[in-house]
């Protein structure tokens, strides 16, 4: 502060000095060309008169002029000529018709002009006269211009503005240690009134701002021994960094995880793991990014969140996910081995058709061989397609081309590949409205065929299955409805489950995998759709997909 008002006091100084020398020259300069400029027209008007009433201006013009004055003369013909210098050799002069004087002198019959030169710091006046015969006299005086009246008072102003400077110095340095020394000796753990009743307000504020810090610093280390505490004893990993990746906090679990023993705060990342995944999701959240990674110990599997915290640092935290991940393995294996086991049989009932083919078989047992190997072939094959269809769509990186298709088409082209069993089963199909998705046109028939397919199968004869498609406030909705069997209120929950039936009995009769809600449920939610089922037993089913 002290350093403040001295600084500030001795810029005003400065700054006044230095202004009031600059103005005192401004002042006399304009004093100067005043004068040089009043005793050049005087001077002007007494040659322009003696110059009208002569015969030979050439011969006039030296006898008029004082060569011993500052002043130069020159004579200009009408067409810019110079007839007389007194100061330059004629042939060496330029024309002057493009002069500002000149021209001014021509059109008004008295012309001025002011020309500076910065590197010489000088000023040159002129003022010229329109004689009777055209010609024009011009005089003009140089002076030195403001920069250079300025740099002739330098040596005195600077002397001046020492002084000023130094004794505003030694009185600036008295003057700030009267205000600043009882303002030094304030005690602020005291009520004791301020020396200044200025400053009486301030030292309140800041003695009851003391006093609330005081009581905060108490209740921030409460809630941190309660943090500590609660983060000691969970059983997930928690590590809490400062933004230069130093920890703050880590529980044992955290610690265990990791392999460190003591204490970890006050340590850096680095120091707690050497895991080159870890420490890179650390430097990528000190920058703002939240990211997560897979991490294993001792046979179990963790998903690591680090999350960049409100106050700029990281916060790490260790989910044991070992259940979900076997879980999730569990399925795939399933998936895998169910594919695998269909594929045996199947590649059997295959062989014994190429042995029928061959005539090894009796040939009163082809028909009923052939039609028992065709429907659990056809069934078989089914089956397998439903489980890889699934298989792909449950991995993360299964690859999905969309296009825009009209949702209208594919129903037809599902209308028109089930007709015939539709026929067969006494059912009519029904295709109302239309609209354009961005999606897979593949998937998209895979999921109304599987509608429509549980629409026949499950109907009775002289039923409907009518596909309705529309947009609404920006969603497309597909609804697929019949009137068939219908689906009880305690099964309606769990009809989307792999493998799940209804009638198991029925099923098997119509062929039925248990997949096909399942596929329609799964892409469904790769595109962001939801599904809805409305179903009374006996009165058909309506399941809605909204996108």
């Amino acid at each position: 502060m002290q350093k403040k008002i001295n600084s500030g006091m001795m810029l005003i100084v400065f700054t006044s000095v230095t202004l009031l020398a600059l103005l005192l020259s401004l002042v006399f300069y304009n004093l100067l060309a005043d004068s040089v400029k009043t005793a050049l027209r005087e001077n002007g008007y007494n040659v322009r008169q003696t110059l009208n009433i002569a015969n030979d201006k050439l011969e006039i013009v030296p006898v008029v002029t004082n060569p011993k004055s500052d002043v130069r003369y020159t004579l200009i013909a009408k067409d810019g000529t110079v007839l007389y210098d007194d100061r330059y050799d004629l042939s060496l002069m330029p024309n002057h018709s493009d002069r500002e004087e000149f021209i001014e002198a021509q059109e008004t019959g008295e012309g001025e002009c002011n020309r500076h030169s910065d590197t010489l710091r000088e000023e040159s006046f002129y003022v010229a006269y329109l004689l009777n015969d055209g010609s024009v006299i011009r005089l003009s005086q140089t002076s030195k211009n403001i920069f250079g009246v300025f740099s002739a008072a330098l040596a005195g102003t600077a002397a001046v503005a020492s002084a000023v400077i130094v004794l505003s110095a030694i009185l600036a340095k008295r003057i700030t240690n009267r205000i600043i020394v009882p303002i030094n000796n304030i005690d602020m753990d005291t009520d004791e009134i301020a020396i200044y009743d200025e400053l009486a307000m301030f030292q309140r504020t800041i003695t009851n701002y003391r006093r609330q810090v005081k009581l905060k610093i108490a209740e921030t280390e409460q809630k941190s021994e309660l943090m500590n505490a609660i983060i000691g004893n969970i059983k997930e990993g928690i590590i809490l960094l400062n933004r230069q990746g130093i920890v703050i906090t880590a529980n044992k679990s955290a610690l265990k995880l990791l392999g460190c023993e003591g204490d970890a705060i006050g340590r850096t990342i680095l120091e707690l793991t050497r895991e080159s995944d870890m420490l890179k999701n650390t430097n990528d959240a000190l920058h703002g990014n939240s990211c997560d990674m897979q991490f294993a110990y001792n046979s179990k599997n963790y998903q690591v969140f680090f999350s960049p915290s409100p106050e700029n640092g990281v916060i790490v935290l260790f989910l044991d996910v070992s259940d979900r991940t076997a879980a999730e393995k569990l399925r795939k294996e399933f998936t895998a081995n169910v594919s695998h086991e269909l594929k045996t049989p199947l590649t059997s009932i295959s062989g014994y058709a190429e042995m029928m083919a061959d005539g090894i078989a009796k040939p009163s047992d082809y028909i009923l061989f052939a039609k028992k190997i065709k429907t659990e072939a056809g069934r078989l094959i089914l089956l397998v397609d439903d489980i890889l269809l699934l298989s792909r769509l449950d991995e993360d990186n299964y690859n999905i081309e969309s296009n825009e298709i009209n949702i209208r088409d594919v129903s037809e082209n599902v209308k028109n590949a089930l007709s015939a069993k539709a026929d067969a089963c006494g059912v009519l199909l029904n295709t109302e409205g239309g609209a354009v998705l961005k999606a897979n046109a593949n998937l998209m028939y895979e999921l109304i065929y599987n509608l429509v397919d549980n629409g026949i199968k499950y109907n009775r004869p002289g039923g409907e299955v009518t596909v309705r498609i529309s947009n609404a406030e920006n969603r497309t909705v597909i609804t697929v409805s019949d009137t068939g069997i219908g689906i009880p209120k305690e099964h309606q929950n769990r009809v989307f489950e792999r493998f799940y039936r209804v009638d198991k009995s029925r099923a098997k009769k119509t062929g039925g995998t248990g997949l096909g809600l399942s596929i329609v449920k799964h892409i469904a939610m790769i595109y962001g759709g939801t599904v809805y089922v409305e179903s009374e037993p006996g009165k058909g089913t309506k399941i809605t997909i909204i996108f």
